[in-house]
């Protein structure tokens, strides 16, 4: 096969087994248990050297844009860019060490005929060289906000365990499938190639039960959470309107209400009362009032109605049809600041306000 065309299969097959293997292990986002592009990576160079290298890393960085790009969606280009070559070299240093280590322990066993070169491949190779991807890989997940600081050491545990799984198990497949016509390797396909599968289906059919599993335990403390969080809600909601009709019984009783009158009903229902901090009278005042309210309430706010200036202190409030300014206010205490504070001032409340006098509720 031209050198051209390898390359564009290598890089072809390398970003869909990625892609897949991602998929099969959704729960787990990047680190995944069972890296099987390592494998493929590695025999890729094995079995075609430094030729085939272009296509991984065409493949390797097809991969990680797409998949990185979509789990750093807050992150800038810059940062995203700098993960995606991090796990890039990370990968293909990987690949290039377990190549080195082949050609120095079994070049001249390269269909793993022999026990000796068999295991050299699991128990060397794979391990030594899943650890450049394993360091450098979670590394720039941190570096571009995919990933926590404080999950560092486990990411880099799974990481490389999934590539090493990966070299040890799909390395050996995918040798046997590049050994071409030679009779040496088709003699040593079913014995390599079975195996190996059996015992990939096995890791990965268990992966995917794992991964069904935590979504189900997600899903359903999802579903828990959320029934807890709405019932709070509810019995929250039903405390506050209880509070409301409170009130509008005791101003329908009393009328205008007297600062001591308005205390005493108030303070025990907010002490009472979980989320509520304050409840305040704010009466509503025409403009052509505000003179004889001020004049009244003057020992109570000796400045007048208030609201606050862009800078965030009170200032007499400005010119207006209405005003609600806050008269009394139980607990006092840490309130006190708040008496004399336009409602109206506030474009949210007064939208509130004004939608609540025009429904008459």
């Amino acid at each position: 096969m031209p050198v051209i065309s390898r390359n564009i299969m290598v890089a072809v097959v390398y970003a869909l087994i990625g892609w897949a293997s991602i998929a099969l292990s959704a729960s787990f986002q990047y680190a995944v248990p069972l890296w099987i592009p390592a494998g493929f990576a590695t025999a890729a160079l094995i079995a075609w050297g430094y030729q085939a290298l272009p296509g991984l890393l065409a493949g390797m960085l097809a991969l990680n844009i797409g998949h990185l790009a979509a789990a750093s969606q807050d992150a800038s280009a810059a940062m995203v860019a700098f993960g995606v070559v991090g796990i890039t070299v990370g990968s293909a240093t990987s690949a290039v060490i377990g190549m080195t280590l082949a050609r120095q322990v079994i070049d001249r066993d390269k269909s793993l005929a022999q026990i000796r070169s068999a295991l050299m491949f699991i128990i060397l190779i794979g391990p030594v060289a899943a650890l450049a991807s394993g360091i450098a890989g979670p590394l720039s997940l941190v570096a571009t906000g995919a990933a926590k600081a404080h999950d560092l050491p486990v990411s880099m545990l799974t990481w490389w365990a999934g590539d090493a799984l990966g070299i040890m198990l799909a390395a050996p497949i995918f040798l046997a499938l590049m050994g071409g016509q030679s009779q040496e390797w088709i003699s040593r396909r079913r014995t390599i190639i079975v195996p190996m599968l059996v015992i990939t289906f096995i890791i990965t059919g268990i992966n995917v039960a794992v991964v069904h599993t935590e979504r189900e335990r997600a899903q359903e403390r999802f579903t828990s959470d959320a029934h807890r969080v709405t019932d709070a809600v509810r019995v929250n909601y039903a405390k506050y309107q209880s509070l409301l009709r409170a009130a509008e019984r005791f101003y329908a009783a009393s009328g205008e209400p007297s600062e001591s009158s308005f205390a005493t009903f108030a303070r025990e229902p907010v002490a009472a009362t979980h989320g509520v901090r304050a409840m305040a009278y704010a009466p509503f005042v025409d403009h052509a009032q505000r003179p004889a309210f001020e004049r009244a309430q003057h020992d109570r706010m000796p400045r007048g109605i208030l609201e606050r200036s862009a800078s965030g202190s009170l200032v007499p409030a400005a010119t207006r049809d209405h005003y609600t300014p806050i008269t009394y206010i139980e607990p006092i205490g840490e309130n006190a600041g708040a008496v004399g504070f336009d409602l109206m001032s506030n474009p949210l409340r007064a939208h509130a306000l004004h939608a609540s006098i025009d429904s008459g509720t």
